[in-house]
C-alpha cells in the first residue's frame, strides 16, 4: 500500500524532500474511456464524463495523474477545418482550413475564445470537478497542444514542413498566433491554484524535423509558452512529450524551461538522462505497442525493470510512463501488471536514493 498520495509525493519531490515510492503513471487519455465503460467519444463529450473516465483510472489503478487536454483537433474545429471522428477511436484531421501558410491572416483569434469554445468549457468544468473529488489526493493536469502541433490543426503538417522552408515568415506568423490562442487557454483556468501542465508536441518528431527547424520554429513558441505558465500567480510543474525519436534535438528541448520531459519509445532513456537530466525529471518509457499491448507479463515486468534501471537515479528525477498513449486494446491485466513491477521497482528506487537502500 502507498504510504502518500500523488499530491503529498508531487509536493515532497519538488522540495527534495524524501518519498515513499517515485512516481507512476500512462498516457490513458483514450484507455480512460475504457476503463469507465464508456465509448471514445462519449469520454470527452461533458466536463462530467471527462472528468469521470479520469476518476475511474485514477481508483483502478492509483496512477500518479489524471488530466483533461486540449488538441490540435479541438483547434481544428474552432477554425472550421474539416475531421474525422469515429465513435471509438481518436478524431483525425481531413482537410485543414488553411491550404498555404499565406493564408494565415484568415484566422481568427475570437474562434478560440472561452465563450465559443465548448471544448476549453468542457475541459474547465471537468477540471473543477477533479480538483473537488480528488484534489485532497492528486494535482490534475491540463494538457494541451504545443503551438507547432496546434498549427498542424489549420495547416497540414506537410504544409507546414514546406512552410519552414519555402515560407518560413508566414509559419513564424501562424506560431505567433497558436501562442497567442494557447495563452488565450491558458487564462481561463489561471485562477486553479493546484494544475500541472502538460504540452503534446507529436508534429515537432525528431522523426519529421531537424534539429535546425526544431531551433528555428519550436523552441522559441514552446519556451513562450512556458514562460507564460511559470509567470502564472501559482507556481505550476510543466512537462511536454514529444512523439518519436528525439535524441538528436534533446538538449533543445530542455531549453523550452519545462520541468519534465516524456520520451518516446524510440529514445535512449540512458541517453536522456545523460544528456538533460540534470536539467528536467526523465519520464517513459515502456512502449505501449511492443509491451503494453501485444506483449506478456514477462515482457512487461523486464521493461518496467529496464526503465528504473537506466534511469531511477537521474539527478532531476525520474517518473515511469507508456512511450506514448497505451492502446485502447490493451488488456486490462497487462495493465496491473505494469502497475505492480512498478510500484515495486519505484519503492526500491526511493529506497536507494533517500533511506540507504542497496
Amino acid at each position: 500500500m502507498d504510504k502518500m498520495t500523488p499530491k503529498e509525493r508531487q509536493i515532497a519531490l519538488k522540495s527534495g524532500l524524501e518519498v515513499d515510492r517515485l512516481p507512476i503513471t500512462f498516457s490513458h487519455e483514450g484507455y480512460a474511456t475504457k476503463i469507465a465503460g464508456m465509448s471514445y467519444r462519449e469520454g470527452f463529450n461533458s466536463p462530467e464524463k471527462a472528468a469521470a473516465k479520469e476518476i475511474a483510472v485514477y481508483n483502478r489503478f492509483g496512477v500518479d495523474g489524471v488530466s483533461v487536454s486540449y488538441t490540435s483537433i479541438n483547434f481544428a474545429i474552432r477554425h472550421r477545418s474539416k475531421i474525422q471522428s469515429p465513435h471509438d477511436a481518436p478524431a483525425a484531421l481531413e482537410e485543414a482550413a488553411l491550404k498555404k501558410a499565406d493564408q494565415v491572416d484568415q484566422l481568427d483569434l475570437e474562434r478560440t475564445s472561452f465563450r465559443r469554445d465548448v471544448a476549453q468549457r468542457t475541459n474547465r468544468g471537468a477540471l473543477e470537478i477533479l480538483l473537488d473529488q480528488l484534489g485532497d489526493q492528486v494535482i490534475p493536469t491540463y494538457s494541451i497542444s504545443a503551438p507547432f502541433t496546434l498549427a498542424s490543426g489549420v495547416l497540414a503538417a506537410d504544409q507546414m514542413l514546406r512552410a519552414t522552408r519555402k515560407d518560413p515568415e508566414n509559419l513564424h506568423k501562424l506560431l505567433h498566433f497558436t501562442v497567442d490562442s494557447i495563452k488565450q487557454i491558458i487564462d481561463q483556468v489561471a485562477d486553479l491554484k493546484e494544475l500541472n501542465y502538460f504540452l503534446y508536441d507529436p508534429v515537432a518528431s525528431g522523426s519529421l524535423i531537424s534539429p535546425k527547424i526544431y531551433r528555428d520554429f519550436v523552441v522559441p513558441y514552446s519556451k513562450q509558452v512556458v514562460d507564460y505558465i511559470k509567470a502564472l500567480p501559482h507556481d505550476h510543474w510543466v512537462g511536454m512529450h514529444i512523439c518519436g525519436n528525439t535524441s538528436h534535438s534533446l538538449e533543445l528541448i530542455a531549453e523550452s524551461g519545462i520541468d519534465g520531459f516524456s520520451l518516446d519509445q524510440e529514445v535512449d532513456l540512458a541517453l536522456a538522462k545523460e544528456k538533460i537530466g540534470d536539467r528536467v525529471t526523465i519520464i517513459g518509457n515502456v512502449d505501449p505497442v511492443k509491451v503494453f499491448l501485444q506483449g506478456d507479463e514477462q515482457a512487461m515486468r523486464q521493461a518496467v525493470r529496464d526503465n528504473f534501471l537506466a534511469a531511477y537515479d537521474s539527478p532531476a528525477g525520474y517518473m515511469i510512463r507508456s512511450g506514448c498513449q497505451v492502446p485502447y486494446a490493451t488488456p486490462i491485466e497487462q495493465v496491473d501488471v505494469f502497475m505492480d513491477e512498478s510500484i515495486k521497482q519505484a519503492t526500491l528506487a526511493a529506497d536507494k536514493l533517500f533511506r540507504g537502500g542497496h
